[in-house]
């Protein structure tokens, strides 16, 4: 699991999940601080190994294994860019 708080405190960004099969599938979750609700979600990854945030707080970078869903087994590692407006 990994997490990043936005620059402002008003959102926490949450990887959930390890497997990419798992039930549930691993998500990437918003959830607003000041009422511990998720506000959006993505099913994005596997194993995520960290989480950063741009200091205006539009966009997340995630490092996680097996971006490409049209090869599962490669286990390649890569950078998913997520716009935080809107995952």
């Amino acid at each position: 699991m990994a997490m990043v708080i936005d620059g402002a405190e008003t959102y926490a960004y949450i990887a959930v999940g390890v497997q990419r099969y798992a039930d549930p599938p691993p998500k990437i979750i918003k959830v607003s601080l000041s009422s511990f609700q998720i506000v959006d979600e993505v099913i994005f990854g596997r194993d995520v190994k960290g989480m950063e945030i741009t200091p205006d707080g539009s966009k997340l970078y995630v490092q996680t294994k097996n971006i490409y869903r049209e090869h599962p087994s490669l286990g390649v590692w890569g950078i998913g860019i997520f716009r935080t407006s809107d995952l």
